[in-house]
């Protein structure tokens, strides 16, 4: 390991021109105070990454698994949520069937209005406030 120390030491460093032209212009735009000040902040932010880049090799499957479990969690979550609208809106179906004969016009009509009830609830429908709207009773749509 290299020791490390507050003294500075000179080098010569060869760079293209183009390179030292970014430099001076992330200098001018207020990135560091001088072009040496830049490079050495270059070199410590390599420098991290490359450390970093040994964990990696051991965070990586640690984290890898922590996703996949919450992952499995909320498709869980989600699915379970999918089956309980698929059996209300199996119940519903069957109620409105067991009602009598609705016309295409009808249905189409229906289908249009419970649309724009789920777009305006966010997706929060309540059976019991269409049985009121049906009923003529004092319920939101």
């Amino acid at each position: 390991m290299i020791q490390k120390s507050n003294e500075k030491h000179k080098f010569p460093l060869y760079i293209s021109c183009s390179t030292e032209a970014e430099i001076e212009e992330f200098v001018k735009d207020g990135y560091s105070k001088s072009k040496n000040a830049f490079i050495n902040k270059a070199i410590e932010f390599y420098m991290g990454y490359l450390r970093n880049e040994k964990n990696t090799d051991y965070i990586a499957p640690i984290l890898s698994s922590v996703i996949k479990s919450q992952m499995n969690d909320a498709t869980r979550n989600v699915s379970e949520m999918i089956f309980k609208l698929a059996v209300e809106v199996a119940k519903q179906n069957h109620i409105a069937v067991s009602r009598g004969y609705i016309s295409e016009e009808v249905l189409e009509s229906l289908n249009d209005m419970c649309c724009r009830d789920v777009a305006l609830n966010n997706g929060r429908v309540q059976f019991e406030n269409a049985y009121r709207y049906q009923h003529d009773e004092d319920g939101d749509e």
